[in-house]
């Protein structure tokens, strides 16, 4: 394409207000540009600063946030986690829900590890998986 086929083009997006599809330019780069956020409750403070915190750094690095309450479910969580494999995020964090801690049956996270999707575990981190954690040591921050 020619030099000026270029400028032409890109004055004609201007004037129309023209703003790129961007599931097209995903589709490019294989890459959403989304994070997948689980939080277990909502009503708990904790989570809410989190989730503020998680959202501001998303913004500077250019990344959207698709979040998701698992209200401290087992069969929410997994819900979530099917839907987070279908190709909608390029990573997911996630904090275990009580009652997944109870049951201590984490297939569904293992599930999306499986589509080569990175999961971080924060907060609720003691949990032997192959994931990356963010958390503190309650027992020594008692101390």
């Amino acid at each position: 394409i020619s030099p000026k086929t270029i400028e032409r083009v890109k004055e004609l997006a201007a004037l129309h207000n023209y703003r790129p599809n961007p599931t097209a330019v995903n589709l490019k780069s294989s890459k959403s540009g989304t994070i997948g956020v689980l939080i277990p409750n909502i009503a708990n403070s904790f989570f809410a600063k989190v989730l503020s915190g998680m959202e501001e750094r998303a913004q500077r690095e250019g990344l959207q946030l698709m979040t998701y309450i698992s209200n401290e479910s087992y069969d929410r969580e997994k819900q979530i986690a099917e839907l987070l494999t279908s190709g909608y995020v390029d990573g997911v964090l996630i904090a275990i829900a009580e009652e997944t801690q109870r049951k201590k049956d984490f297939e569904h996270i293992n599930n999306i590890l499986q589509y080569d999707i990175p999961v971080v575990l924060y907060d609720r981190i003691g949990f032997d998986m192959a994931v990356d954690k963010v958390g503190i040591d309650d027992h020594k921050v008692f101390y």
